[in-house]
């Protein structure tokens, strides 16, 4: 287990304490997100030049899934500041130390272009738009999101081709939060609305980040970022539902349900349904960290990335996310009556594994897009 891991794992208790409480708040503990950022996790991707951690990507996934089974909403929103800090590696050096080089940075982000970006005669941009789903964003100082370049109100189109697409870093005081987040589940996470208008952004915190090579040079940043992202749904998922085990359980050790004489844990189907949650979460999780591992490996070595190693990350994560929704409603339907009510961590881990699976990056669209690379048929470049 490396350092950064059980510094996380340390923080457990305290943070599965105050979980319920981030859930009916709808926004995690301040203290719970101050403990984690004081470890360095929200920097894993951040370069080591700029003072982050450039972790490997199947640790991210261990780190990131050891602090989703202690409360999954922490989880979420330390995967969305991880990948928020991945795009420092495309920022200069001094720009990007300054602002991701901080011990306990919290940044959160939107890769979707829900905005629009101007260019002004100085060479910044004026920004504004509407992003959704913000997770993190009570607690972030900076915001990445993603914008498309217009003039004269008509998206610029590239060299490529292609809608000039930018992200852009943003102080937290440059935006409003509008209060949209009442879900489900993963309420914790504080995903609201975040609004921009008319904001000035230099130059240099604006980057093309698709299609273009970062500042550092590493075989992290030449692994797909959308893979990263895939990877870190993924993650949150195997921990919620690894958690859902654990209580299954514990829970089944003393419940005799309706005055029975034996336990939960004496009956075979209760039984049957914890051997394949196990068998769902831990091959999901041997898939996922196997292939992360060996792409990594190929990047180091290669420098380079195939289509085909985009498709097998998303694929992987993709049927990571659905095996640990599959192995929360086995524990779900196990717990019988007792995971109805608030009190029981079963009715949270239902609710935040069915909202967690609804990610654009990990949707069932996944395995038709892995289907058309193994056919031999076309694909999108940006879809990978």
């Amino acid at each position: 287990m490396s350092a950064l891991l059980e510094a996380c794992a340390a923080l457990a208790h305290d943070v599965k304490s105050a979980a319920a409480a981030g859930d009916e708040a709808r926004n995690v503990s301040q203290a719970s997100v101050s403990a984690l950022a004081a470890t360095g996790a929200f920097k894993m991707l951040v370069p080591r030049a700029y003072g982050g951690l450039e972790c490997q990507p199947s640790e991210v996934v261990r780190v990131i899934e050891e602090v989703s089974r202690a409360d999954s909403a922490l989880g979420w929103c330390l995967m969305v500041g991880v990948t928020s800090g991945l795009l420092s590696a495309w920022l200069p050096a001094d720009v990007g130390t300054r602002i991701f080089g901080v011990k306990d940075v919290l940044a959160c982000g939107v890769f979707a272009p829900s905005g629009e970006a101007v260019e002004l005669p100085s060479g910044e941009l004026r920004v504004r738009g509407r992003w959704a789903f913000a997770s993190g964003c009570g607690h972030s100082a900076f915001r990445t999101l993603g914008v498309i370049m217009t003039r004269d109100g008509k998206p610029v189109i590239g060299d490529d081709g292609e809608v000039d697409l930018r992200h852009v870093v943003l102080d937290a005081a440059q935006t409003s939060i509008i209060d949209t987040w009442d879900t489900s589940g993963l309420r914790g996470t504080g995903s609201h609305d975040i609004a921009v208008s008319d904001a000035v952004v230099p130059r240099e915190r604006a980057i093309k980040f698709i299609g273009t090579a970062p500042q550092v040079k590493s075989a992290l940043y030449t692994f797909p970022p959308i893979g990263l992202l895939s990877l870190g749904v993924a993650a949150v998922c195997m921990g919620i539902a690894r958690e859902a085990i654990t209580e299954l359980v514990g829970l089944a050790q003393k419940k005799k349900p309706g005055g029975a004489r034996r336990t939960m844990a004496e009956r075979e189907m209760v039984q049957v349904q914890v051997g394949e949650a196990n068998a769902c979460v831990l091959g999901a999780r041997a898939y996922v960290l196997s292939t992360a591992d060996e792409i990594f490996a190929k990047a180091t070595r290669d420098g380079a990335i195939t289509d085909d190693d985009r498709a097998a990350l998303r694929l992987c994560a993709t049927h990571a996310t659905r095996a640990s929704a599959r192995a929360v409603d086995l524990m779900y339907e196990a717990g019988g009556a007792t995971g109805i009510y608030k009190r029981s961590p079963l009715e949270r881990h239902f609710r935040d594994i069915h909202v967690a699976t609804q990610h654009a990056m990990v949707a069932p669209s996944t395995y038709a897009l892995a289907g058309r690379i193994a056919l031999g048929q076309p694909v999108e470049r940006t879809a990978l």
